[in-house]
């Protein structure tokens, strides 16, 4: 073998190498702790999120209407008790203004879904398709 080959070898084993260790050589650096009403924040997003997913199972019928109105009773007291620390954690908050917050939240975020709200018919079968569908998927009549 020539000295050149082994040389090239040996340079391309140190690279590897040094890839590799590079996350146990180095020093991991701290994370930044969030404030707390950061993480109300995000808890809030979190739980304004739940309730979309829970209101779009109960609209395409995987949840039954006991189980919904149950759940979302109990997401929605979460979420204004939430929204009652984020506004102020020291005084009374109004609890019509908290839930009309929550509410006008909830239309926000449903203003972004296109699956439930983009709904059209077929002209054909009359069976509901989105809005963005070329094909019913029913009878497979272009839109």
């Amino acid at each position: 073998m020539d000295i050149a080959s082994i040389l090239l070898g040996l340079a391309l084993f140190i690279l590897v190498g040094l890839f590799v260790f590079k996350p146990f050589i180095t020093e991991v650096a701290p994370q930044k702790r969030l404030s707390a009403k950061q993480e109300l924040i995000i808890r809030k997003e979190m739980l304004i999120d739940d309730l979309r997913a829970l209101e779009f199972d109960h609209e395409t019928g995987k949840m039954p209407d006991a189980m919904f109105a149950f759940q979302r009773e109990a997401l929605v007291k979460e979420t204004a008790a939430v929204l009652k620390q984020i506004d102020s954690p020291d005084e009374q908050v109004d609890a019509g203004r908290v839930d009309s917050a929550i509410e006008a939240a909830i239309a926000r975020a449903k203003k972004g879904k296109t699956a439930v709200s983009n709904k059209t018919f077929c002209a054909k079968c009359g069976k509901k398709v989105d809005s963005n569908d070329k094909f019913c998927t029913k009878c497979g009549h272009r839109q």
